[in-house]
């Protein structure tokens, strides 16, 4: 293990996933289930003196994870320094566990994985990454606040203690590509409408909050997820798709 980070970790500083770091990303085989193991064991190993516990990745079998989820692992310099474990389900892409070497940690490399598995969402067509974590492991709460996810709802397990449930948004590639020319198609219409006096004005901002929300004016009533619903970007909520199991990673 070397004592400093690689000279790489500096790429991480204006967008945290460089042409460096996807050439360092490969897909787990059994072959690397006790490297994982290890890995992980080390990264959560901070958090035992806050819980009074081994959080469960540092008990998990890893051997079942690499063949039941899809596990990337970040290699800089021919040394393993980050590893992010995912499980695409039908209207989401979850994230079971993100770990980090010790040496590693906080220069980027958990927020590059996190960018990694939004890419991986949107090549899957999925809408949504959602992840959970024990609500004691504060700094991690923090990271994904700071990287755009919000706090779905938190539950307070008996023997495991708070586990907070999160998620994030992302639009799939064809998807983005639609949002744009929605955006352009709905900017035009506002400007035809005012420039000729024309049309209904609201008719035009409703279709601008529908199609562009950087251009709309309303927002959705209920900000973050609370009692089982989650919003729609039509102001609408559907159910929440939140498995009621308890969280691997807390």
């Amino acid at each position: 293990m070397k004592n400093q980070p690689s000279s790489l970790e500096n790429l991480t500083s204006s967008y945290p996933l460089t042409d460096a770091i996807r050439a360092g990303l490969h897909r787990a085989t059994p072959a690397d289930a006790a490297a994982i193991r290890d890995l992980t064991r080390a990264a959560y190993a901070r958090w035992v003196p806050v819980i009074g516990r081994e959080p469960r990745p540092m008990t998990a079998d890893y051997d079942v994870a690499v063949h039941d989820h899809m596990v990337d692992l970040l290699h800089l310099d021919s040394e393993l320094v980050a590893l992010i474990e995912m499980r695409p389900e039908v209207d989401h892409l979850l994230i079971v566990n993100v770990a980090v070497s010790p040496a590693y940690q906080g220069h980027g490399y958990g927020r590059a994985l996190l960018v990694h598995a939004e890419e991986l969402a949107r090549s899957l067509g999925l809408e949504e990454v959602r992840l959970y974590t024990n609500g004691s492991f504060t700094d991690n709460v923090k990271l994904y606040r700071r990287v755009g996810y919000r706090v779905d709802r938190e539950e307070v397990h008996p023997q495991l203690g708070a586990a907070v449930y999160m998620s994030k948004r992302v639009l799939p590639v064809l998807a983005s590509a639609s949002r744009r020319a929605n955006c352009s198609a709905a900017r035009a219409a506002r400007s035809a409408s005012t420039l000729s006096g024309t049309g209904s004005r609201a008719g035009v901002t409703h279709g601008l909050n529908r199609n562009c929300s950087l251009l709309g004016t309303t927002k959705c009533s209920q900000r973050r997820y609370s009692r089982g619903f989650q919003p729609a970007c039509s102001g609408r909520h559907v159910r929440c798709g939140w498995r009621q199991s308890i969280p691997s990673n807390i």
